[in-house]
């Protein structure tokens, strides 16, 4: 079973937990959800949002699990990808969220996380957890600036 939507999509995903319920709102020009795939992708002027998170990007995967269709294992952002995040600001060409672990894995040529105090860190891969400050800069030629 495959569904296209054009123009104006706005759509809701609820994900229900022991210890919590988290929506995810999505705004795109284009939906494609194809059952057989497990995944749901939005095309054009791509943002989706939760309550502390904010991504922008030209297209954006939801991946489902495979055992439990109704649970999100994954969502993929790229094409050039802007993330707020509080008073954090990233951008990359690609970015994965992981909603079990709260974690999104930017990368890019280079991607660069800007912090609150205005501190700019960059490399090709780096890991930041959503709610806390954590930041892991997985490459070692990434360098930070005040």
């Amino acid at each position: 079973q495959q569904l296209v939507v054009e123009e104006s999509v706005e759509s809701f995903l609820i994900q229900e937990s022991p210890t919590e319920e988290k929506v995810y709102k999505v705004e795109a020009d284009r939906l494609l959800y194809n059952r057989a795939d497990l995944r749901a992708r939005y095309e054009g002027n791509v943002r989706f949002s939760t309550e502390n998170l904010i991504v922008d990007a030209p297209f954006v995967d939801f991946v489902f699990a495979a055992g439990d269709q109704s649970q999100l294992q994954e969502i993929v952002a790229w094409g050039g990808v802007v993330i707020i995040q509080g008073e954090r600001n990233a951008q990359g060409d690609q970015a994965v969220y992981d909603p079990i672990e709260e974690k999104v894995v930017l990368t890019g040529d280079p991607a660069q996380v800007i912090e609150s105090n205005q501190d700019t860190v960059t490399g090709r891969q780096l890991t930041f957890f959503i709610g806390d400050e954590r930041l892991l800069i997985e490459n070692p030629s990434a360098h930070e600036t005040p």
